[in-house]
Formats: C-alpha cells, structure tokens, sequence
C-alpha cells in the first residue's frame, strides 16, 4: 500500500519541478510586464541622453571657483531653475536631496529642530509612507507628541479633521498628496487653506504643511503654490529619473535646521557634493512628466479602469481605496479572499508580471500592509493580506491589462482547484 501511495506523490513531484522550470524559461525569453511603476521606473532614454550630454561638461566640482567647477555649478543651477519653474517655486526653495526618503527626514527632523524649543505636537494621518511614519515616530520617541489621525474607508483625511487635531503646541501636519499604496489623493488644497486661516486667526507660522508627493508627478499638478504647502517632496525613482536623486522644496521663510553638516552646499541644509548629472537627470525626468501629464492622466484613467472593473468581476475580489478622480490613475490595489497577496505576487512573477503586495521599502519585512490594516475592518483581515498593487507606467497597453486579468483569474481558478 505504501509503494501504490508513493508512486503519485513522486509524480506530482516531479510535474511541479517541471512547471517551476518551465515557467522559468517561460520568463527568460517572454516579454515582461512591469506593472510595479510605483516602486521604480526605469531611466527615461530622454533622461539618459540629457545627462550623457552633460557628463562631460560636469566633471568639475560645482563648489570650486576654476572653469570646470564654474561650468558644473551652472549646469546645477540651471537644473535647480528649471525644476522651480516646473512646481511653480523660487529656484533658492529647491533642495536637491538623495531621494525620497532623505528628503521626507530633511523636512520632518528639519522642521522639529528649527524651532526654537524642540517639542510640541506633530499631526499626520495612519496611512502615510514608512518614510514619514519612521521619522514621526522617532521623534516622538525623542519628546514631540505624535498623532495619527483614522481616515475613512478609502483612505481619505479631511481638513475638518486636521483642524479639529490642532492645539497651540502644534507645529507640523504632514499628509501626502497620494498614497503609495492605494493610490488615494488627499484635499492638500483644502487642508492647506485651512490651515492658512487657522494661522492667521492665532498669528502663528505654524502648523506648517510638508506633503510626500513622490506617486505625483508623472500624472498630478504639483505646483507648491497651488497646493499651498511649505514643503514637499519629490523622488526620481518614481518619474522614469535617476535614482538616489531627489529634490525637497521648502517654502520661503520657513525655519529648517540641517540633517548634516558639512561644506554648507545647498543653502546650508543639505552639506556634501552635489551629483549634478543626478540632477540634471532629475529636471529632465520632470520636464518629460510635464510635457506628458495630461495624455498620461487620461491614456492611464482608462487602463486603470478597465483592469479594476475586470478584477472586481472575479470571486472573492474587493477594490481598496476610492474610485475615480480621487484615485492616481496608475494605480489599482485590490485584495484577495482566498489567496494571499504575497503568493499572488509569486505567481504573477512565474507568468512575467511584475506587481506588488505594498510599498517596496517594507517587501521584505514580512508584515502586512499597514495601510489596509489602517482601512480595513476587524470582520475582514484577510484584506490585508490578500492585498496586490498593480501601478501602470508609460509603457502599459489595453493588451497588459487584458493579460494581467485573465492571468489572475487564471491563478484564482487554479487556487481554487487545488484547495477544493
């Protein structure tokens, strides 16, 4: 009996061994679909060629006072104004950074310790990224009083909320312009203006508004002005740009200590020499997004529609996050019923799609979502861990979609299959 019961396992065996080759080979010379935007983009060939162009022209430090170092500061600064006009600033309210996450510490740690006294309260929402949520929680561990304010079931804070948050001891609320994870856009407009009114009526500088706007600005305006923040920031990584190359603005006037020190590049507040091809990369990467925003904006509403009403059409499948125009439209984020989000991602990968559980800097920490966590309801934890992000790039097709729905639902019927 042993022998009759041991020959099937043995076969099953070996025909899981030759799908997982298979499928390995099938991923070697097939075409992938990258449907993970939102973690990184690759270097626009555009972005590629301006810093190609510039690589050597730049070989001088842009600190030193002989041609070479004159040449490299004028590229910088002409960089630093072409970015200022793309988001509507001063060229000195541009900082460039290394990325997103340096720059969400330079404005959270930045702000904290340029005020006079160190304390006070800090106001931000649940769902914010690791690279908001870390910093805040550090420093109230080092003294600050944190809050985390609840949002509603698609993610959203309100300005009413904000306000109602606020007491004379709060100096900052940092509230990103859309999430990483869900893709939700926030009122920052309507917050800032609030707050605008709140500190004129308690003749205060403070609270002052940063938002992460990293996911932004490949498909939303992010002009500083218009939005009405004194602070915000912007990743290469996410918009087809260098990586480890970022840019925070800082409005004029507003108290901001350094995070190092150094040789006082960047107004003083970010020392070390600057990469200038970075970013030169980093201004044509946001001239290209520019120039496309709007073809994007409706070319991606469309793909993202399309793939969430095909989803939602599978068993066991619920949209995370709101629906329509406050949703990025690159973004889709759904969960699973009866399968976790992490072997669906395996899966995908087997087929030649790459797609996401969350937010890449947490991927590897094994936890679940803390942003569905945040939204979803005690009666329903499986949304959590059966959560998946899709993000579209430039490159998305009605075509990838297509194949991204039927090979879920391919997966979803295979799963069911085997656990039945």
């Amino acid at each position: 009996m042993m022998v009759l019961w041991s020959i099937p396992r043995r076969v099953y065996s070996f025909m899981v061994i030759l799908q997982n080759m298979w499928s390995r080979l099938e991923c070697t010379y097939m075409e992938r679909i990258d449907a993970d935007s939102a973690a990184a983009t690759p270097l626009d060939p555009r972005v590629r060629c301006a810093m190609e162009r510039a690589a050597e022209a730049c070989a001088g430090n842009p600190g030193s006072i002989h041609k070479e170092g004159e040449r490299a500061h004028e590229e910088l600064e002409r960089a630093r104004r072409s970015i200022a006009r793309l988001i509507g600033a001063k060229p000195h309210e541009i900082i460039f950074t290394g990325g997103g996450t340096e720059g969400n510490n330079l404005a959270l740690f930045g702000i904290a310790y340029g005020k006079e006294r160190f304390g006070g309260s800090i106001v931000t929402s649940a769902i914010e990224h690791s690279s908001v949520q870390e910093p805040l929680r550090e420093l109230q561990r080092r003294g600050c009083t944190l809050m985390e304010l609840p949002c509603d079931a698609d993610g959203h804070v309100r300005a009413e909320q904000i306000l109602e948050a606020l007491d004379s001891r709060t100096f900052l609320i940092s509230i990103h312009l859309a999430n990483n994870e869900i893709g939700t856009i926030q009122p920052i407009r309507q917050i800032a203006e609030a707050l605008r009114r709140y500190r004129k009526e308690h003749a205060s500088v403070y609270p002052y508004l940063h938002t992460d706007a990293c996911q932004a600005p490949r498909t939303l305006s992010i002009m500083a002005e218009t939005l009405g923040v004194d602070a915000l920031t912007i990743s290469g990584a996410k918009i087809y740009g260098p990586r480890g190359a970022g840019i925070l603005y800082v409005r004029e006037g507003t108290n901001l200590a350094p995070l190092f020190y150094g040789g006082g590049q960047e107004y003083g507040l970010r020392a070390g020499t600057e990469d200038v091809l970075a970013c030169i990369g980093l201004a044509e990467a946001l001239t290209v997004c520019a120039e496309l925003r709007n073809e994007e904006r409706e070319r991606l509403t469309q793909l993202r529609d399309e793939l969430i009403d095909a989803l939602l059409a599978l068993p066991g499948v619920v949209l995370n996050g709101s629906r329509g125009r406050e949703r990025l439209p690159q973004n889709v984020h759904v969960s699973f019923k009866h399968i976790a989000g992490e072997r669906m991602v395996v899966e995908l990968d087997r087929r030649g799609i790459a797609a996401a559980t969350g937010s890449a800097c947490s991927a590897r920490t094994k936890s679940a979502s803390h942003v569905i966590r945040a939204l979803a309801s005690p009666e329903a934890p499986w949304r959590a861990e059966g959560a998946l992000r899709l993000s579209l790039g430039r490159d998305a097709t009605h075509a990838q979609v297509r194949m991204i729905a039927d090979t879920i639902s391919d997966i979803l019927d295979a799963c069911t299959h085997f656990y039945r």
